[in-house]
């Protein structure tokens, strides 16, 4: 894990994706003058509890008389510290939030946290916002629920190039990352890229202790087959011949590429990450 130092003091740039992104990562040196991060006791001196009290008392150092960067830059380093931690932790966070200043930084949540281009974003953290806020933000919230970070996916059935059908959670491996593409597509490909250089991660998927589930969930069959050279050997591909991810709400799949990583019981461990982000947890683990 990384320590507490690092996260503070780091750019929030590091885990970008590979969807072109208009969240402009931000390097946060150091915190917002006007923003008081509040002081961690000295009785508290485990790295990961720190980190929790710091997270979920950063709000006591938020005024709402901030000016716009000043906000932005205390919310995105608040975001780079909470992905660091269990969902319950960082949403109910969040939610203490918004009782400080509510329009500015559900504004924040919902371009750092649920932009689907946002080298930040994680849905299962807005979602819980969503869901406390409730009106017109109702919907949204329940989306965001399909597949929750702690939930075991959703089982559906996919086809090969050959006709055979299989399940994702017959799928057989310590590690599964579920990827959604679209052939000819510049980001899945970058992201093909990434799973194949990175050492650890393409010796796992060799290995057999990490399966890449890829499946095209749109109807131009005949693209997918011409591209289905370009995945590597030891990916199953396949398509949702029956439309049941799309048109069931089985996943709310906003954009393509997207990444799940699930453990060996098809729980969700990541959800729509970035690439960079699910590498760095599989080089963790591995």
């Amino acid at each position: 894990m990384l320590t507490l130092t690092t996260l503070v003091l780091s750019s929030c740039g590091r885990g970008q994706g590979f969807r072109k992104s208009t969240v402009a990562p931000q390097k946060v040196a150091t915190v917002p003058a006007s923003f008081k991060a509040p002081r961690i006791p000295d009785i508290i001196s485990d790295e990961a509890d720190r980190l929790e009290y710091l997270v979920s008392n950063w709000w006591t150092g938020w005024s709402p008389q901030m000016d716009s960067l000043e906000a932005e830059k205390a919310f995105a380093q608040w975001t780079v510290l909470a992905l660091e931690l269990p969902l319950g932790t960082a949403s109910a966070s969040l939610v203490k939030g918004i009782g400080r200043d509510s329009l500015r930084i559900l504004s924040l949540a919902q371009k750092y946290l649920y932009d689907p281009n946002s080298p930040y974003r994680d849905e299962d953290i807005y979602g819980r916002l969503a869901a406390h806020c409730g009106g017109d933000l109702a919907a949204e919230a329940r989306l965001c629920a399909l597949n929750e970070r702690g939930r075991v996916a959703a089982d559906f059935v996919y086809e090969d190039a050959r006709g055979r059908r299989h399940t994702l959670h017959g799928t057989e491996a310590p590690f599964t990352v579920l990827f959604f593409s679209n052939p000819g597509c510049s980001a899945c490909k970058e992201i093909i890229d990434a799973m194949g250089s990175d050492p650890k991660a393409a010796w796992a998927v060799e290995a057999g202790l990490v399966a890449v589930v890829n499946v095209y969930i749109d109807e131009d069959l005949e693209a997918w087959r011409e591209y289905l050279p370009n995945y590597p050997e030891k990916w199953s591909c396949g398509v949702d011949a029956l439309f049941t991810l799309r048109d069931d709400n089985k996943y709310h799949i906003r954009a393509s590429p997207s990444v799940y990583l699930l453990d060996e019981n098809k729980t969700v461990m990541l959800k729509d990450a970035p690439i960079q982000r699910l590498l760095d947890i599989l080089n963790r683990m591995l």
